[in-house]
């Protein structure tokens, strides 16, 4: 069953600190998504180069 009386108005105002605090939330964690994502980027690895995993499996089947 649905509430007797609904005013929207008064839901909205109500409810909007928690949904200003909602959407900061997501915008802070797609901003630190994306600066993970452009660092990770910029970390990589050029080509030519072997990380330390493939030194250490190539010393290991190698001797």
């Amino acid at each position: 069953m649905s509430a007797p009386d609904t005013d929207l108005e008064r839901l909205k105002h109500r409810h909007r600190g928690a949904l200003i605090g909602l959407a900061a939330v997501v915008a802070f964690s797609l901003a630190l998504f994306f600066a993970l994502s452009f660092w990770l980027a910029e970390e990589g690895q050029t080509p030519g180069e072997t990380s330390q995993t493939e030194l250490s499996l190539s010393a290991l089947t190698n001797g």
